[in-house]
């Protein structure tokens, strides 16, 4: 359902508000790079000729290329064109970076920056495994595993509300101690390093001042964050 919608039981006009690029898009082989961009300016009201060909030469598209005989890369790059030039309200991109090379996805990562910043109050929504690609784009990150949400919010709450810890005790480390919201921790000696999710910029005082301790916090990366979740989730499984 989007927008309110079932897409399969949507109008034209319901459908045309939404541009799609999956993982394994299949283009007009016996067409043109060109006479697809024509073919989409009739399904799509608010096409943008002008962009697509200026996406062509963006993503070295030869406009009179089959598309058969385009690389993998190169299809990419033009069913990304096609989802973008239709100007819709919502863009939905399953792994638009897989096959591209750097150069490739940094500019990818542009356009769709230069989309959302063009004040048409168009949605992104797209799946990558490229984390870092997320940190440049996007304002709201949801981590997927097994087909389940693990967690989702604001980018910059995510990247404030975990932090990776080091307690270092003036003697041996307390009985059980566990440092609070925890995620992960491991010991060495007087020192314990983990990974905790930061619900108050209080709740690390107590170990401070009860147990005298120096504490240090060091802030997470979305990778790595994603790698201490799923290996959290996969321990409780």
């Amino acid at each position: 359902v989007i927008f309110g919608e079932e897409m399969i039981k949507a109008t034209r006009e319901h459908r045309a508000r939404v541009s799609y690029v999956s993982q394994e898009q299949r283009l007009y082989k016996g067409m043109t790079v060109r006479e697809i961009a024509e073919f989409y300016r009739g399904l799509y009201p608010r096409w943008d000729q002008e962009y697509a060909m200026r996406l062509m030469e963006t993503f070295g598209l030869p406009p009179d290329r089959f598309a058969g005989d385009l690389s993998g890369g190169e299809q990419r790059k033009a069913a990304i064109l096609l989802a973008l030039a239709a100007r819709t309200d919502l863009i939905i991109m399953d792994e638009p970076a897989a096959g591209l090379d750097p150069i490739a996805r940094r500019t990818l990562i542009d356009e769709l920056i230069g989309a959302l910043a063009d004040g048409d109050g168009r949605t992104v929504v797209f799946s990558t495994h490229i984390l870092s690609d997320l940190e440049r784009i996007a304002t709201h990150v949801g981590f997927l595993h097994q087909g389940r949400m693990m967690t989702e919010g604001p980018l910059e709450e995510l990247q404030q509300g975990y932090r990776r810890v080091q307690v270092i005790f003036p003697d041996a480390v307390p009985d059980a101690f566990k440092l609070p919201g925890v995620i992960r921790q491991e010991q060495e000696g007087p020192v314990v390093r983990g990974v905790v999710r930061i619900l108050s910029e209080t709740q690390l005082d107590d170990v401070r001042n009860r147990h005298h301790a120096r504490v240090d916090t060091f802030p997470l990366g979305l990778e790595d964050l994603c790698i201490e979740l799923l290996g959290k989730q996969e321990v409780e499984e």
